[in-house]
């Protein structure tokens, strides 16, 4: 697994055999994590349970998901596998956080599409939110939220990986911001 701030090569991620990727993917994960060791190890655990309770088909088709993710400006479906790991492991990170609003929430998503604004603080913080949700009760409003994310979020393997356990839609920044990968025009910025 790629290592805080090494290039991501997505073929070598898509190809690794489902064993490997069992045995790598916690401790690589829980590599990210600045917590106190009895936290680690819990997480390492829920993960390494999650993986092993998995099939051969749904890790491997996780891994395709993470090597492609983000390749196009489109609609990225949350990966099943990549959101169960995240709800059954992110609430070791999440504490003392609360739904407030929900009914008012419901309301507003039944009369059609809303807009969450959110403080993004980090590049977990949409994952906590989706966390937050699925803990409150509100599953079918966190599977049903799209977070639009910039060229960034995709940039590495890390960043790749909280974007599969959502659906993110790939966008366009403007021409004067830096991550305008592509050099593209105001023109083609607008039709994207």
């Amino acid at each position: 697994m790629p290592t805080q701030g090494q290039t991501f090569d997505p073929t070598l991620v898509a190809g690794l055999p489902p064993e490997t990727a069992r045995a790598l993917l916690p401790a690589w994960l829980d590599g990210y994590l600045d917590v106190p060791d009895s936290v680690r190890a819990r997480f390492t655990g829920e993960l390494g349970a999650l993986l092993s309770e998995t099939s051969d088909d749904e890790l491997s088709a996780m891994l395709a998901a993470l090597a492609t993710v983000g390749d196009e400006y489109r609609l990225y479906p949350a990966d099943p596998l990549a959101r169960r790991m995240s709800r059954r492991s992110m609430p070791m990170l999440l504490t003392g956080a609360t739904l407030e609003g929900l009914q008012s929430l419901r309301h507003a998503a039944a009369a059609g599409p809303c807009l969450l604004v959110c403080n993004h603080l980090s590049y977990a913080d949409t994952q906590m939110t989706d966390l937050v949700m699925f803990q409150g009760g509100a599953e079918d409003l966190a599977d049903a939220v799209i977070a639009v994310a910039g060229p960034k979020v995709y940039d590495t393997f890390f960043r790749r990986m909280a974007a599969i356990c959502l659906n993110t839609l790939k966008t366009v920044q403007s021409t004067g911001i830096a991550d305008n990968e592509a050099a593209l025009s105001p023109r083609e910025i607008g039709r994207i």
